[in-house]
């Protein structure tokens, strides 16, 4: 009796014989070569051997792959000495079988129709010549580039969408514009300096630099260090960080715009940051930096955010997104609980969402790293950084607040997110 190894692809299941498979695999890093065919993705690295990312989905015209593979799941495989990877949306499990029949044929295992995908039902559809090149090798790395990507952060101005490269930001903090201060400057746009934490910053006005009508009031300034050298431009909200590769930048030769790419079926603009860099060299106020390193030392940095109108402060360390509640959709509800509301899908994880009160209501979801919690909360409103002298821990340890902050003439709770796990574990 043969056992199969059952993975999925786009609702259909699709199964391999456990004697070909040599792991399962999520991708953390991968590589990426101009020349490959369309439906391979890239090529994974394993105890020092490559194996080619082929894309099933698109190789048998099931749909088009993700522009980003990172995290996502795949099967390594060693057929005869060939060796590649097969891209799945999710492993099933491992099943016995009495299929013995010629590739590419059906077989049920637990009521589920599957298809066997064998040595040669790949290689009659794959570029073989490409495939070869692959085959008994072990490759040195250089030969490959690594994918050419960086991390961009996308906001809002009106309704149009910008990004800017994550490298250059320091951190995001509301605006209020009764702290700004008047400075001698030539430039219009630029509108005075204001404190950020210990650091002094010039601040600029990106609608009155782009020419946009400005119908709303900024809420957050964005601010960006180089050289040591802080500036802040007023945006008014923030989506998220996002990789983007350089292929799928449109580039367009202008002043201000490096490029376009899409994000959400939305069309983003990217800021040239040479042209930033230069703003922030001419413009932005030098700081001392051995002050900075030792301030930094000395402080926690935390997302703050509301709900029921009383504030609330999260290390920004525990944080992965904040996404919008019109995102998430409870697939579980759960009514014998204060604080566990349910459970809902985001990106192939399931979460367990948590509120702070009973029936508390929300507009944003902080979504918990490697804990399996949303939490739902009603708006984020800036990351900074605290001194350790303001952070006052709480003695008892069973309860939902586990620090106060002391600033600014207000007390913020410090959520203690583990002391909802003992809630959901009752549940499971």
């Amino acid at each position: 009796m043969r056992k199969f190894l059952i993975f999925e692809i786009n609702g259909e299941h699709f199964g391999i014989d456990v004697k070909f498979l040599e792991g399962i695999f999520l991708i953390e890093e991968y590589f990426y070569e101009e020349n490959m065919p369309s439906y391979v993705k890239g090529i994974y690295k394993f105890d020092n051997i490559f194996y080619p990312v082929i894309c099933l989905q698109e190789l048998l015209k099931l749909g088009k792959c993700k522009k980003d593979i990172q995290n996502e799941t795949i099967v390594l495989v060693n057929m005869d000495n060939y060796r590649f990877s097969l891209l799945v949306d999710s492993v099933y499990k491992i099943f016995p079988s009495n299929h013995n029949s010629h590739y590419g044929t059906l077989f049920k295992v637990e009521n589920i129709i599957c298809k066997e995908i064998d040595k040669n039902y790949i290689l009659d559809k794959v570029d073989k010549i490409f495939f070869y090149d692959y085959k008994f090798e072990t490759k040195k790395i250089d030969k490959y580039k690594k994918k050419d990507e960086k991390k961009y952060l996308i906001f809002q101005l009106e309704t149009s969408l910008y990004a800017i490269e994550d490298s250059l930001i320091k951190n995001i903090s509301m605006f209020d514009r009764k702290k700004v201060n008047d400075t001698i400057c030539n430039e219009e746009w630029i509108i005075g300096n204001i404190q950020n934490g210990h650091y002094d910053s010039r601040v600029g006005d990106l609608k009155n630099l782009f020419h946009i009508e400005r119908k709303f009031e900024e809420k957050l300034i964005l601010f960006l260090e180089k050289e040591k050298k802080q500036f802040g431009f007023l945006i008014d909200d923030v989506l998220k960080i996002v990789k983007i590769q350089n292929r799928e930048i449109r580039n367009i030769d202008e002043k201000i715009i490096k490029g376009v790419f899409e994000y959400d079926d939305r069309i983003v603009s990217l800021l040239d940051t040479d042209f930033i860099e230069k703003i922030i060299r001419e413009h932005g106020i030098k700081n001392s930096y051995d002050i900075i390193q030792k301030d930094e030392e000395e402080t926690k940095k935390y997302v703050f955010f509301q709900v029921e109108d009383r504030w609330f402060a999260l290390e920004i360390e525990k944080c992965d997104f904040i996404i919008s509640k019109e995102k998430i959709e409870l697939m579980t509800k759960y009514s014998s609980s204060d604080f566990v509301k349910g459970m809902f899908e985001y990106r192939n994880d399931i979460y367990f969402l948590v509120t702070l009160f009973k029936g508390g209501d929300f507009n944003e979801v902080i979504l918990i790293k490697k804990l399996d919690i949303g939490l739902g909360i009603q708006q984020a409103f800036s990351m900074k950084s605290v001194k350790k002298e303001n952070i006052h821990a709480m003695r008892d340890e069973n309860n939902f607040i586990k620090e106060i902050i002391v600033e600014d003439d207000k007390n913020i709770d410090v959520v203690n997110i583990e002391w909802f796990l003992q809630h959901i574990d009752t549940l499971r």
